[in-house]
């Protein structure tokens, strides 16, 4: 696992003239009388919690941590430190980051926001869009940034295999959290990051000696126009149907359909449903025989896996899964 120490130091050019005496090197801060030096060690993880025995992190190579910036801000908004470390290991599942001679008051706890973005380069529109090292968060906009439907339809491009090692298509984690630190002490903390997007996998296979054709084959209403960057407890309403235009499942085999969707939540009575015209066959993906599937929402950083048998002219046996990425367990029984 890399780690990256990251300490401030005081610019040696400002203090040449007062300091002509001292050796030619940059002089570190002193903490200031009522302060003190502390030490902040996170450790920045896309794995899932529990998921100790993973080491391939997640599915796809686009979605692996690539780059990484760490922002620690006062909770005024008053920005400490503003890090970004590039070129990541692509099967590096973690990132230490420790804070060295973090500056804090003597006598009690000091909280701090930490915010945590990986692969900013699929949505910046300038290199340097979130490079400021001073001033306050709230002139990064990042509580009030969103991706939109240029974003989404590019990090769906990254799926394909021309575009895995592409930087610009490498699918965003973020996360937003106060982390309190103890004065003089060496302190510690693992933060695990989301995805920015919710995950689809549908598999169709066909037990018939002739390929099958689905038309408009439509997820109900799970398209999203766009996302807040950092994770929000209230999820958008009003999604529209996703169509993923005819699916061709070849005789005697199989055919998969993955995509990513912005999260969204269900409006009123509706139920989240997978359509297609071949047959007028429809799949409810909220509930099952009374089990919730879906429910009323589809959070970021989970994935609906779906598998479906065709026999030739109807849809017989569905397997409905809802999981986070990289953990196994499954929390939904299929669907008999």
């Amino acid at each position: 696992m890399k780690k990256t120490i990251i300490k401030k130091y005081a610019a040696c050019a400002a203090l040449a003239a007062t300091l002509a005496l001292l050796p030619a090197s940059c002089i570190k801060d002193d903490a200031a009388p009522g302060t003190k030096e502390t030490t902040l060690t996170l450790t920045f993880s896309t794995r899932a919690p529990g998921d100790t025995g993973s080491t391939t992190g997640p599915e796809s190579a686009n979605e692996h941590m690539r780059t990484l910036r760490v922002i620690l801000a006062e909770q005024n908004g008053t920005i400490r430190y503003n890090t970004k470390i590039d070129d990541i290991p692509e099967d590096a599942t973690d990132q230490r980051v420790t804070f060295s001679d973090l500056i804090t008051v003597e006598d009690r706890t000091t909280t701090f926001d930490v915010y945590a973005i990986a692969n900013e380069e699929a949505f910046v529109t300038s290199p340097n869009q979130l490079a400021a090292t001073s001033g306050n968060i709230s002139d990064m906009n990042l509580e009030t940034l969103t991706l939109n439907q240029e974003v989404l339809a590019k990090l769906n491009q990254g799926l394909l295999e021309a575009n895995q090692d592409n930087q610009a298509y490498r699918l965003p984690q973020t996360k937003k959290e106060p982390m309190t630190v103890i004065p003089g002490q060496d302190n510690e903390a693992t933060i695990q990051l989301e995805f920015v997007v919710a995950k689809v996998d549908l598999t169709f296979t066909n037990e018939a000696t002739q390929a099958v054709d689905l038309n408009n084959v439509t997820f109900s209403p799970m398209n999203q126009a766009s996302t807040p960057l950092l994770p929000s407890v209230a999820l958008a309403t009003g999604g529209s149907d996703l169509n993923l235009g005819t699916v061709t499942v070849p005789a005697s085999g199989s055919k998969q359909v993955t995509c990513y969707v912005y999260e969204n939540q269900l409006a009123g009575q509706s139920n989240y449903m997978l359509r297609t015209d071949w047959g007028n066959n429809e799949l409810n993906l909220s509930y099952q025989n009374g089990a919730e599937i879906l429910g009323t929402q589809f959070a970021r950083g989970t994935k609906l896996d779906i598998d479906i048998t065709l026999n030739g002219t109807q849809m017989t046996d569905f397997e409905l899964l809802v999981v986070p990425w990289s953990e196994k367990e499954i929390t939904v029984p299929p669907f008999e």
